[in-house]
């Protein structure tokens, strides 16, 4: 798999203890990049809060993988949430979510669940 064709990741996830490198391939996933302020950041990593409420402006679809970048307001902090989207609302008014607005419901990512592979981890 050319570097052009897939997208490498360098994340680590709540479970883990080491930085791994993911290969994600373009072709098989929409990944989605977006900052994340605080403390909304620490609900998704600590697994509190499953989902994540958006403007619907990417055409999210179940099956993409959000990269939730913490944000300091300034600049990244240094930690990234990579989960996938497994449910998407779109009708939110009709339960208090603003119109133009998605709600995404979130699994975070393991290798199991998607078909992905690690590049390499490191320690």
């Amino acid at each position: 798999m050319s570097e052009s064709s897939a997208y490498v990741l360098m994340l680590r996830q709540p479970w883990e203890t080491a930085w791994t490198d993911y290969v994600i391939p373009r072709w098989r996933f929409t990944v989605h990049v977006l900052k994340t302020i605080q403390p909304y950041f620490d609900a998704v990593w600590s697994g509190v809060k499953p989902f994540e409420v958006r403007r619907d402006d990417r055409g999210y679809q179940p099956g993409d993988l959000l990269v939730l970048a913490e944000w300091d307001g300034t600049a990244f902090a240094g930690r990234a949430y990579l989960g996938e989207v497994t449910y998407v609302m779109r009708e939110g008014e009709k339960f208090g979510v603003g119109s133009g607005f998605v709600v995404l419901g979130l699994t975070p990512f393991r290798e199991s669940s998607t078909n992905f592979r690690p590049l390499h981890s490191a320690d």
